[in-house]
């Protein structure tokens, strides 16, 4: 589901374990439950080139926000400081 995201393809995923925390339905793919839900949201993505497109690039973002190490390096940084800072008390 990440990689798809990652090279802008819409995702429908199933509502279970991480995917829950990744996709925000809706807005950077679909999650979908039962069969008719995997349906409908399918169907909305072949019909609608201005929808694929939408999820494809907020997928995208968030991919490059959240999984990349340039979005990750941040946080990292902080981490490591803190660790030093405390070590050093």
């Amino acid at each position: 589901m990440l990689q798809y995201m990652g090279v802008g393809v819409p995702v429908v995923a199933s509502p279970v374990g991480v995917n829950r925390d990744i996709v925000r339905d809706g807005e950077n793919g679909f999650l979908a439950r039962a069969p008719e839900e995997w349906l409908n949201r399918l169907g909305l993505l072949i019909e609608n080139s201005e929808l694929r497109a939408g999820l494809g690039a907020a997928g995208r973002r968030t991919v490059e926000e959240r999984y990349s190490l340039a979005g990750a390096l941040p946080l990292m940084q902080h981490v490591l400081q803190e660790t030093v800072a405390r070590r050093k008390n």
